[in-house]
């Protein structure tokens, strides 16, 4: 099993129009060696379900959509370690 990376949806994937460039990319390479897992404070199943149809139609890829916060090896979020920049998520 690969570990889990657990990524924030609004602010870090979806700036609310649009997704954040580099986002795609990122965690498309991500994907190789870590299961992403994306998580929101979005309360409701309708919620998810529309970061999920966001998501997909965008190619964006992840294994799971969570509600807030599970535990992992490392969270990208705009409120934990400081998401700034899609290009500068160092990949190791």
């Amino acid at each position: 099993m690969k570990p889990r990376i657990c990524v924030d949806f609004d602010g870090t994937i979806w700036d609310g129009e649009k997704i954040i460039d580099g986002c795609r990319f990122t965690l498309i390479t991500l994907k190789k060696f870590y299961t992403i897992s994306i998580f929101s404070a979005r309360p409701t199943e309708a919620e998810r379900q529309q970061m999920k149809d966001i998501l997909d139609r965008n190619g964006v890829p992840y294994d799971e959509i969570l509600p807030p916060k599970p535990d992992a090896v490392a969270y990208i979020d705009d409120k934990g370690i400081k998401f700034e920049n899609w290009h500068y998520i160092n990949i190791k």
